[in-house]
């Protein structure tokens, strides 16, 4: 199978992609049709994650907290890394994160870290009157489309094979975990058993 680079092209047997069903469609629209109306149907969640680095704890040593959206909070989840990891292995800083699984047009995805911290920030103070902005030492935010499969009535049967009617072409991802939820264990088995199709292949 080839793969043209913007400066080169490589020749490889066998290729497992692990890209999200959509950037799949992408780049391989010369699949069948059938194949690719199966990776149309897999649905899935993106994810908004503003990652703070702050002089003091801000909870009383809670690790993770689902928040009531319908109570106003401007993010599903607040967990301090810290509480669950000594702060000492990140110089004496406390990590918080604020995240949210979100549909892939929402505006979140269009603002920037500053936006984004600007309606993070005043709600902090709810987790800690002591609060001020004076306690951020940085900040980092991440983003991504594909990052909760959601899966509907009959899922399974739409979840395409592993060995894609590409010749050479293996696909594993986290929709393919069904009936199981997103996790190390169920990413490792599932990238021993593609592994396994590709080299049977071979």
């Amino acid at each position: 199978m080839t793969i043209n680079t913007q400066t080169d092209s490589h020749e490889f047997d066998r290729i497992i992609s692990t890209t999200s069903p959509g950037l799949l469609a992408k780049l391989t629209p010369n699949l069948p049709e059938d194949y690719l109306s199966q990776l149309k149907k897999l649905k899935s969640m993106g994810a908004v994650v503003l990652i703070l680095s702050l002089k003091h704890a801000l909870t009383n040593k809670h690790y993770w907290i689902n928040l009531p959206k319908a109570d106003g909070f401007p993010f599903l989840i607040l967990a301090e890394h810290t509480n669950f990891i000594n702060p000492k292995h990140y110089g004496g800083d406390h990590i918080v994160y604020c995240g949210d699984y979100l549909e892939a047009d929402h505006p979140y995805f269009e603002m920037t870290k500053e936006e984004l911290y600007a309606k993070f920030l005043p709600f902090l103070s709810k987790f800690n009157s002591d609060f001020n902005e004076s306690w951020l030492k940085d900040s980092w935010l991440f983003k991504e489309l594909y990052a909760q499969p959601v899966p509907f009535v009959n899922h399974s049967q739409n979840i395409p094979p592993l060995k894609t009617p590409m010749e050479g072409l293996f696909w594993a991802s986290m929709s393919h975990v069904y009936p199981w939820d997103r996790g190390t264990n169920y990413a490792v088995e599932i990238g021993r058993r593609v592994a396994r199709e590709a080299v049977n292949e071979i």
